[in-house]
């Protein structure tokens, strides 16, 4: 689908400026192609109760990685539950009638209802819900993807204790349109936006008087915001990106809070919250938007250096492989180079200002674009 282009002439003014509407990243050929040989690693990586957990750290890996099969085996101009869940239920482990994902997302439900294992409760069942119940299409309140006539409640699960909770669960409440803490949507929201750095961005416990660029927390508080309802171009939106342009490093990913070089989960997380905002990330309009003095600066596109980062074996690399390889990394990656799930309700198209062409010279070919498939 074309982009309309409206060339705007002011009275009395002689130069021209293109305004182009910008979509969010749509998976390209390249995308598909890396996005397939991740996944098909992923499955090499499944464990024999039919999940990913990797790193033996129960919810750290099986819901991303799931998500992350569903997402590559969509087919359609719309999602489809349907695909995402045979995709699942055709991983047996050991072959046919073995442990599925669905099996290991089933009982990590089932783990967190009274009585099972010490976790934060409400922030787990917002996760499994915006990760798990929704893009397979099952209802949150009776959450059973195995199957197997025993459901879980999750939306009863929300109700929990602040002060036990992290920022990031209070994050995913607003992804999956859910709230947790007892607090009204619009509660929820004003905490959110009190709990902004000055520098624009976010801490990973919420605390506005912290400084510096925690791109997986702010990248998520951004999905959260808009998926609760506010505008792309709102300044608490704006300041944000603003952060994450400035902090962006010359490879063209993002480095964690820790690292010491770009990490593709942490790239992955703060692509969708600019693919959120209404901006396409592979193109440096949403920069200069955000930070127009950086207008005209060269520009790396994220999504091309998290392809740059497949491994020969299909899975993407992180800075931390040398402690050991996990398929989260990898599957968050596939959740930004596909995008057709992620970001959740994201915000209109935000408009970017090009600069004109040189006097006398009109571009040859419209500019083009396309839409994303899915608005998950």
């Amino acid at each position: 689908m074309s982009r309309s282009r409206r060339v705007i002439a002011s009275l009395g003014a002689v130069t021209l400026l293109l305004v182009i509407p910008v979509a969010s990243h749509a998976a390209t050929p390249a995308d598909q192609a890396v996005a397939a040989d991740a996944v098909a690693w992923i499955g090499t990586q499944q464990q024999p109760d039919g999940g990913f957990e990797v790193a033996g750290f129960p919810g750290f890996e099986t819901r991303d990685a799931s998500l992350a099969i569903a997402e590559q085996a969509q087919t359609g101009a719309s999602w489809s539950a349907s695909e995402a869940t045979d995709a699942l239920a055709a991983l047996e482990f050991g072959g046919a009638g073995g442990p599925t994902p669905l099996d290991a997302l089933d009982a990590y439900a089932a783990s967190l209802v009274p009585g099972g294992q010490p976790t934060s409760q409400a922030g787990a069942a917002a996760k499994t819900i915006a990760l798990s119940a929704q893009p397979l299409g099952l209802d949150p309140a009776a959450f059973d993807a195995a199957g197997d006539g025993s459901p879980v409640d999750l939306t009863a699960l929300l109700d929990g204790e602040c002060d036990l909770l992290t920022f990031s669960d209070v994050l995913w409440g607003m992804i999956a349109g859910v709230t947790v803490c007892d607090t009204a949507p619009d509660e929820a929201v004003s905490a959110v936006v009190a709990a902004q750095q000055a520098d624009g961005g976010w801490a990973f416990n919420g605390d506005p008087t912290a400084s510096g660029f925690d791109g997986d927390t702010t990248g998520l508080a951004v999905q959260a915001l808009i998926a609760a309802g506010v505008e792309g171009d709102a300044p608490v939106i704006t300041a944000a990106l603003r952060l994450a342009a400035l902090d962006q490093a010359p490879d063209g990913g993002w480095f964690d809070f820790f690292g010491t070089a770009s990490n593709p989960s942490t790239t992955a997380i703060v692509a969708i919250g600019i693919a959120a905002a209404g901006f396409d990330p592979t193109v440096a309009c949403w920069r200069d938007t955000v930070a127009p003095e950086l207008a005209g600066a060269a520009y790396v596109d994220p999504i091309a250096w998290l392809r740059s980062q497949q491994a020969p074996d299909g899975h993407i690399t992180s800075p931390y492989d040398e402690f050991g390889v996990n398929t989260l990394t990898t599957s968050q990656s596939v959740h930004a180079i596909l995008m057709n799930w992620f970001p959740v309700s994201p915000s209109a198209a935000q408009t970017c200002e090009v600069p004109p062409p040189p006097p006398d010279v009109v571009p040859a070919t419209p500019i083009t674009a396309v839409t994303p498939r899915f608005t998950g």
